[in-house]
């Protein structure tokens, strides 16, 4: 499959005309489904780039760069749904003006973003699709494992750009273990936690850098529960944080105070996301309006403009989205 990568520069985007393809090496007998794929470049011109069949966007978030670096990289985030397709609309609320991204469409199902997570010491890439701001996998380097590549969404790209991976090394290893555990409600089990008692600190998303890390060979009883615990906290953090204001904004002050934001307040918020999404994209619909313990009823686009900094737009019921996990 090739692939576009796009890289956001202040505010103009260069697009190299870099595309990767991939090609199946081996598929070893394994205590965990693992694969070996090779990544190679070529320089296209400007009407193959176009035909590319996925389009990647880069972007980066360090852990220790308190509130601001995080409120940084939610923007960041925002702006690429806009690069791509989606859309930004002003709302007035009590004298504010709000500013909520409407994701694209269908055609940006293919896009992802690379997001590099780092703290002091280690480093974890993210894969977002643009489509829904939904973590579908993540990837790493390390000396004794090479490129390591673990898909969570069973609708994952199958290929990662070379130009994100490791320059010193040619190609990754996939691990099959935590494919299809995309559904929050599998990973709380798999965490043996709920999601009403996960929290996020700057010190736990910094351990969950370091445990996404570890040997993707492991049979330890422990291994899959720390795994999924700490993607959980990274997604709550950048999936979650992305859509909704108030998630943004509560783990923005706990980065810059050493607090805890805790995810139990915003349950109400996440599973309803497609729901308060369309009380924006289509307000006055009928029976479109959604009752929150924590946010009142929300029933016109001022009230969604409150909690929502990006809104699903409309897909069909046929569509991968994930709206409410």
């Amino acid at each position: 499959m090739a692939s576009r990568l796009l890289q956001r520069v202040g505010t103009s985007l260069a697009v190299p005309a870099l595309v990767v393809g991939a090609f199946a090496l081996a598929a070893p007998s394994h205590a965990h489904s693992t694969s070996s794929k090779a990544s190679s470049t070529l320089t296209l011109n400007t009407k193959d780039t176009e035909l590319s069949a996925s389009t990647w966007y880069l972007a980066h978030w360090d852990v220790d760069a308190s509130g601001e670096g995080y409120a940084h990289t939610i923007s960041h985030l925002r702006s690429i749904i806009d690069a791509h397709g989606g859309h930004r609309e002003n709302v007035q609320r009590g004298g504010r003006n709000l500013a909520v991204d409407v994701t694209p469409g269908a055609n940006a199902d293919h896009a992802y973003i690379d997001l590099t997570v780092t703290t002091a010491g280690a480093t974890v890439h993210l894969i977002l699709r643009v489509s829904d701001m939904y973590v579908v996998g993540w990837h790493f380097y390390a000396p004794q494992y090479g490129n390591v590549y673990i898909p969570l969404s069973r609708d994952h790209p199958e290929d990662i750009p070379a130009a994100v991976l490791s320059p010193t090394q040619n190609g990754f290893g996939q691990y099959g273990d935590m494919n299809g555990h995309e559904n929050y409600n599998d990973l709380a089990r798999s965490a043996n936690t709920s999601l009403e008692d996960l929290s996020l600190s700057h010190q736990n998303l910094r351990q969950a850098i370091f445990d996404l890390r570890q040997n993707p060979q492991s049979q330890s009883a422990n291994y899959m529960r720390t795994k999924s615990v700490a993607i959980l906290r990274l997604i709550m953090a950048v999936s979650e944080g992305t859509r909704f204001r108030p998630i943004a904004a509560d783990l923005g002050r706990q980065l810059n105070t050493g607090g805890q934001t805790h995810m139990a307040r915003y349950i109400e918020l996440i599973r309803n996301w497609r729901d308060i999404s369309r009380v924006f994209t289509n307000p006055g619909g009928a029976l479109n309006w959604v009752h929150t313990a924590g946010w009142g009823d929300i029933r016109d686009r001022s009230a969604a403009a409150a909690v929502l900094m990006v809104a699903l737009a409309a897909r069909p019921v046929t569509s991968n989205i994930k709206d409410e996990l």
